[in-house]
């Protein structure tokens, strides 16, 4: 008889992207004097284009795995800034220019689009079909000009090598907060001689001081010399969301582990590992990724999602050593005994280190105290 399981987390549960669309981010205006009707709707629309430029980014780093595959860079990568000139208003290419690594920050104008990774075109051999179009803001959202962008090196998706992960530190700063991944700024009306090389693709004919410096730290402060309107993605806010994303694969692993294996005499779940090697007979350590003296992995055919585990994102985004497992010896074999996996996250308890543990419930009085303030993933 196959085990049934159970899946309990600590804290609140958040499908993946309700939780980074509700409201989630840090939009900075400044205070101005200004009370003309159409002042106030002018920053209304510039607040909805920048908390929706926001939200698209976030939403990209979270399902990055998705569109890109297991051995693409992984989740919380967020993309290169648009580098292309522009012509008369009109972009010439609106997506990354990659790679943008290579300094502390790359600043450039948000990219309208991306795509996908490309598939092969079954109507025509030997041709690639575009992949999915990704958006990051509209073109009717816009009154003036294209929003400027800026990122954190420690979060770009290219070079590949970019490890990301609930540990990974932003190295942007705006008016004194720092830990900062990313920043998209509205530019106001053209100051003094900026409307001179309006459009053009100077930094400096849209943003003004410190936002134009070309340094890591920028301001929301408004003033008659600075007019520019920013929101930002905090590396606090963003490893959150991929924290809960990671620990969602590790579940899923382990019930497809639980679906394959779990029969009469069988493994229900899989010993736990050293340094990812697994050891036989371990039930405290670390995920069970890579062959020890294990007669079965977490993998699959020596596989997860189909790729090699070295290769898979979460390995090589060290996400498996940000995560502790545990198995209750009650539940290796197959039984009766109903087991749960039970999720502590790491970023709650101030460790950095996620649990997940395999375990027969609580007794009932234990249970009801315990599960109070949890749900299902």
């Amino acid at each position: 008889m196959c085990r049934r399981f159970v899946v309990f987390q600590r804290g609140s549960a958040l499908p993946l992207l309700l939780l980074l669309l509700a409201g989630s981010g840090i939009l900075w205006f400044g205070k101005t004097t200004v009370n003309a009707p159409n002042k106030v709707q002018n920053q209304h629309e510039t607040s909805m284009m920048l908390m929706a430029a926001k939200r698209a980014l976030m939403a990209f780093a979270i399902a990055y795995s998705d569109n890109y595959q297991a051995s693409g860079a992984g989740i919380g990568h967020l993309p290169c800034p648009d580098l292309d000139p522009i012509d008369d208003g009109v972009l010439t290419n609106d997506g990354p220019n990659p790679p943008c690594g290579q300094q502390a920050r790359q600043i450039g104008r948000l990219p309208r689009q991306t795509y996908t990774y490309a598939s092969p075109d079954p109507e025509e051999p030997g041709a690639d079909r575009l992949g999915k179009r990704i958006e990051f803001y509209s073109m009717r959202s816009l009154r003036d000009e294209q929003p400027w962008y800026v990122v954190s090196s420690a979060f770009v998706n290219n070079p590949h090598t970019t490890i990301v992960n609930s540990l990974t530190k932003g190295t942007l700063s705006v008016d004194g907060q720092d830990d900062i991944a990313a920043i998209v700024i509205a530019p106001g009306p053209a100051l003094h001689a900026q409307h001179q090389y309006r459009p053009g693709n100077s930094i400096k004919d849209y943003l003004e001081g410190t936002n134009a410096d070309g340094d890591t730290v920028y301001t929301a402060k408004l003033s008659s010399k600075h007019n520019d309107r920013l929101i930002v993605i905090t590396a606090r806010e963003l490893s959150a969301v991929l924290e809960k994303r990671a620990l969602a694969l590790v579940v899923r692993w382990l019930t497809e582990f639980n679906r394959r294996n779990c029969a009469a005499n069988s493994m229900c779940y899989p010993f736990a590992a050293m340094d990812s090697l697994c050891k036989k007979g371990s039930l405290q350590g670390s995920l069970p990724l890579m062959r020890g003296d294990c007669d079965q992995l977490l993998s699959h055919q020596g596989k997860l999602d189909a790729v090699p585990p070295e290769q898979h994102w979460f390995v090589r985004n060290n996400w498996h050593e940000l995560i502790q497992y545990e198995v209750s010896s009650q539940c290796l074999i197959a039984s009766t005994q109903e087991c749960e996996i039970d999720i502590t996250y790491g970023r709650k308890q101030g460790t950095g280190v996620s649990i997940v543990t395999v375990r027969p419930p609580p007794a009932v009085a234990d249970s009801v105290h315990e599960r109070q303030g949890r749900s299902d993933v």
